[in-house]
């Protein structure tokens, strides 16, 4: 009794020691997982454990040799292991002294091997060839690897979205892939992508840096599900990619990729061309990526260095066609055109046998002459803005083995992203136009823009191996840190936009003016907030994270792994003091004599603004429950189970989007054009629209965040089957439900009454119901369909919104995913997935439908024909996809990628508008109503799929040198993906309510084929090996 009483106070006793120390580290952070471990047991033949026995590991990914002598327990524990092939070697008086080979350590996996010795009065040595482990049964999270033999032998495009391809349940946004993409229900936000431990999301808009070149690329970590209390992700996936290493050999290789040109064929007829509501689909005019990778010895056996540098450039063609706007302007057809470069150095050491280092350094830069972004079908050249990034990188890593059964790792991470977007030299003092109708915009493109994201994170962790109550527990406490800084600075000397229909500048038609009387065109024109000069207007918005970790993994009965972890968030968000100077002297003016009579302020002169440090603050608590159970004992057929719940990623977005200076925001105005000329000017007439100025004022402005507003919620289940089956062949089944609650969104808000009024069901009749029915386009199989919108009434409120959590939304996800892995062994390896899914809800999961700012809490309209049950946006019921590679005799290797995807969800939509009888009879408002006519999921487009091989040659020139011939084919079978567009959409002026007659302007692109994917690529590779 007295014995257990001690042990227990011995283990109450480290637990709190641990948390006292890392309560006072406060700017520290737990590390992200970027390598492997290695444990186990040592017994005799009878499974009595050794004490004393000597256990020792070496790699050739490891700097020296690490080693462990085992307690009473005969556990014992290798951590910070780097992914690649062991050799342990266990020795003990009085037994065989037992070596095994080709152990496979793998990024965040534990691999357990248990060893039995037989005992000898002799010196002597044995190979055993126990069957080595594939299976992480120490831990019950869900993640896969894509690992060198994969990445150096798929065809693939050179860049991160050509490596993300192969992941498992991934649905990009766009096909064929890119990295913006959700993985098993997350929102494309919530997928977060690091190397090493600098993450590589953009803060503001969480969108992953796509620059990243594979060949500085040891292997990637996917970590789908059930993510563990020190790991960085939220409700979705975290992709992890480790960078290269050194080694005590020295060696290097160089590489050249060629395709585009002759080598991209285009798939599309000259009578698909013609249906075309665009110019044929995107075709590479050429691609030239050249890299070259160092690593080798410092020091051997103390200092290694890995370097890597990297040169591409491609152009390819753009969707837009000559096209003549309504000055009779051409704008020809143009090309985009890109430019990267980059370099890293990542240097690793053993300082002593218990200290390790490790610093990589890393710095990219890219230029397009266009931002890809602003590339469509319809924007010319002279419409778009340029595009520049620089990144840097700086990760620090220190791992201390404080005795055998402690370890502490510190490190830091700084990254920096600066982007640039500059407009048009020629188009630069011209205003922005967009036509409502055709979807075209000309002139000038939206604004000059310059943005610095700053991630800074530094932290600890330490874990403990500590026996208590006869079991052996991992135990790991740690704390975390991080400071996020996006500065945005946005200018255009001429900040007007108008508002065009059908090519009329007159948005409205012909309408008596409210000064002169007269009848005169009545437009809509927009002004950006934007400065007119550089530097005028920049807005700063900071996140502060501070996180606090504590988990503990132990085997409550034999063949059992429980996980039990808590983690704890507090966040806080806020913006800097702003000031803004004038905008341009038009919409100075209009401020000037309409805005600032009535609310007391011209949002286009020159104002300060006041910061607002604690705009948000989180407190989340966030538990992590996981089980592991090893069926026969023997590590090769395991059952896991999870429950997580994950607070959001906070983007910073949220806060400059919303800012006072909104630098991408604007305002709208009525204009009456007095002198009938088609320009916006001072000789005119304006009005306000329906908006809330109050917004520019200070007090107004701190009642856009509710203040009760909590952070997203992700609730998370998983329950999985792995099977191990000989040794190089895992299987793996696994069900995944993500339901996501607490959403937040732009609400109508008054904030006289205080009260939110998006719902139809508002007190004091601000909505007013209008029935009608549209009719199907003329000729086409759909019904004509009844439809209640809603208007809201001329005694509503200014549309003033606030941020706060929408009960009413919610996302749910449900799937099966089956993996099949075969390593690299007998020539030939294998990656297979198959994921089973549905996504539902009534708030999507991409880009722009997480934004926090879409129309869906600003009316009833929004979610008229949408349920919780609805397909989301990136709903694919079915995603499959298969690789692998086989060699051949003569060093040939032949390897192939399959992908198959449902297609989208899509729906009928229309925008009516009411006729100006109703209005007036019934004192509402002329806001057009965008609705659905039928629930979203009720069609889909076609399904996608592709085949891309690889067939590669080695040619071996002497005994350290190589050199490799590859050819790529994307898209072998010349599969086409095109979309005719069966959307009559449009615009319904109904005659009156509850009639069916009236005028239906058809969508202009309605039956027209859009042309996504159909081109056949071939790329030719080369690398140099010694």
């Amino acid at each position: 009794m007295t014995r257990m009483k001690s042990k227990s106070t011995l283990y109450f006793a480290w637990l709190f020691i641990a948390c006292f120390l890392f309560l006072n580290v406060m700017s520290l952070s737990a590390s992200i997982r970027v390598n492997g471990a290695l444990k186990g047991k040592i017994t005799d033949l009878q499974g009595k454990p050794i004490n004393g026995a000597y256990v020792y590991v070496s790699s050739r990914q490891m700097i020296g040799i690490q080693y462990y002598l085992t307690k009473k327990t005969g556990d014992y524990f290798f951590w910070e292991l780097p992914a690649g092939l062991y050799k342990l070697s266990v020795e003990a008086p009085g037994f065989i002294l037992a070596t095994i080979n080709e152990i496979r350590i793998e990024t965040g996996k534990t691999a357990y091997l248990p060893i039995s010795l037989e005992a000898s009065e002799n010196e002597e040595e044995k190979i055993l060839l126990k069957p080595l482990p594939l299976l992480d049964s120490q831990s019950p999270h869900l993640s896969y690897v894509i690992d060198q033999d994969l990445l150096s032998h798929m065809p693939k495009t050179r860049d991160l979205s050509g490596i993300m391809q192969f992941i498992p349940g991934l649905v990009p946004e766009q096909l064929p892939v890119e990295t913006s993409a959700s993985i098993n229900g997350s929102s494309v936000r919530e997928t977060t992508a690091v190397i090493l431990e600098n993450e590589i999301n953009d803060p503001l808009d969480r969108k992953i840096i796509n620059n990243i070149h594979p060949d500085s690329v040891e292997e990637v970590e996917i970590e789908a599900a059930a993510h563990p209390v020190e790991s960085y992700a939220g409700g979705g996936a975290l992709i992890k990619i480790i960078s290269r290493r050194g080694a005590n050999q020295a060696g290097g290789q160089l590489n050249f990729l060629g395709s585009g040109g002759q080598l991209a064929d285009s798939l599309w007829s000259q009578d698909e061309i013609n249906r075309m509501n665009q110019a044929p689909a995107i075709k590479e005019k050429y691609n030239l990526d050249f890299s070259f990778n160092l690593g080798g010895p410092i020091m051997p056996d103390r200092v290694w260095y890995f370097t890597s540098f990297q040169f591409d450039k491609r152009s390819r063609n753009t969707p837009f066609s000559p096209w003549r706007d309504p000055s009779n302007i051409i704008y020809p057809m143009y090309s985009w055109k890109n430019k990267n470069s980059g370099s890293l150095l990542h240097l690793s050491s053993q300082i002593t046998p218990e200290i390790s280092a490790s610093i990589f350094l890393s710095y990219s830069r890219n230029k397009q002459n266009i931002d890809p972004s602003l590339i469509s079908p319809k924007t010319p050249e002279t419409a778009t803005t340029s595009y520049g990034q620089s990144l840097f990188l700086i990760d620090g890593f220190g791992h201390y083995v404080l005795n055998p059964e402690t370890i502490i790792n510190m490190f830091f991470s700084f990254t920096r992203n600066d982007l640039g977007r500059g407009l048009k030299a020629e188009t630069a003092a011209k205003p922005r136009y967009i036509d409502t109708v055709s979807g075209y915009t000309w002139g000038s493109g939206p604004y000059n823009e310059d943005i610095t994201s700053n991630i800074f994170r530094a932290g600890a962790s330490a874990t403990r191996f500590q026996s208590f109550l006869n079991r052996e527990h991992e135990l790991v406490v740690g704390a975390e840190y991080e400071n996020s800084v996006a500065t945005i600075s946005t200018w255009k000397e001429n900040n007007l936009i108008y508002y065009y229909a059908s090519r009329n500048p007159y948005y409205y038609g012909q309408s008596l003016s409210p000064e002169s009387g007269n009848l005169v065109g009545q437009g809509l024109v927009g002004f950006y907030l934007a400065s007119s000069n550089p530097g005028g207007l920049s807005q700063k918005s900071t996140i502060h994270r501070l996180i606090f970790y504590g988990r503990d993994t132990f085997s409550p009965v034999k063949r059992v792994n429980l996980y039990l972890g808590l983690r704890f968030e507090r966040m806080q968000a806020g913006l800097s003091r702003l000031y803004r100077s004038y905008s341009s002297s038009l919409s100075y003016s209009v401020g000037q004599d309409l805005v600032r009579p009535i609310y007391g302020v011209n949002p286009y002169t020159s104002i300060i603004y006041s910061s607002w440090d604690n705009m948000l603050i989180w407190h989340n608590f966030s538990p992590r429950l996981g089980l592991v159970v090893d069926v026969f004992g023997q590590g090769r057929t395991l059952l896991k189970g999870s429950y997580s719940r994950y607070p959001d990623h906070l983007s910073l977005s949220y806060l400059t989007e919303f800012s006072l200076g909104q630098p991408a925001g604007y305002h709208l105005f009525y204009w009456y054009d007095e002198n009938g000329d088609g320009q916006a000017d001072r000789n005119d007439t304006y009005r306000l629209t329906s908006e809330d100025y109050r917004v520019h004022l200070n007090d107004y402005f701190r009642q856009r965040i509710a203040p009760d507003i909590k952070s997203p919620l992700t609730t998370e289940w998983v329950a999985t089957a792995e099977q191990q089956i000989g040794e190089n062949f895992t299987l793996s089944l696994s069900y995944i439900s993500r339901v996501k609650t607490r959403l937040i969104e732009d609400v109508l808000y008054d904030p006289e009454s205080g009260q939110e009024w998006a719902a139809a069901d508002t007190p004091d009749d601000w909505w007013i119901p209008f029935n009608t029915v549209v009719p199907g386009a003329p000729g086409s199989q759909y019904e004509d369909t009844p439809v209640t919108v809603y208007f809201p009434s001329q005694a509503a409120p200014a549309l003033f919104t606030r941020l706060n959590n929408v009960s009413q939304l919610k996302q749910k996800y449900y799937g099966w995913q089956l993996v099949a892995r075969r390593k690299m062994a007998d020539r030939w390896q294998l990656l297979a997935s198959l994921t089973l899914s549905r996504a539902r809800g009534n708030i999507g999961l991409g880009r722009l439908a997480t934004s926090a700012f879409t129309e869906l809490s600003n009316s009833p309209n929004s979610l008229v024909n949408i349920s919780q049950n609805s397909a989301l946006d990136l709903d694919r019921p079915v995603v499959a996809r298969i690789m692998g590679t086989y060699q051949l005799p003569w060093d040939i290797y032949f390897s192939a990628f399959f992908s198959y995807q449902s297609g989208a969800p899509w729906a009928r939509t229309v925008t009516i508008v009411p006729p100006d009888s109703w209005l007036e009879d019934n004192q509402a408002q002329n806001l057009p109503a965008t609705i659905y006519l039928e629930s979203p999921g009720s069609r889909r487009w076609p399904d996608f799929k592709r085949l891309d091989i690889r067939l590669e040659k080695s040619l071996k020139l002497n005994s350290g040198t190589s050199l490799n011939f590859g050819l790529d084919i994307l898209n072998v079978f010349g599969q086409k993906y095109w979309l005719e567009d069966l959307n009559d959409g449009g615009y319904w002026y109904p005659q009156g309510e509850g009639l069916s007659t009236g005028l239906r302007l058809i969508n202009s692109s309605y039956q027209k084929i859009l042309a996504l994917y159909g081109t056949r690529d071939i790329q030719l590779n080369f690398s140099l090996r010694f």
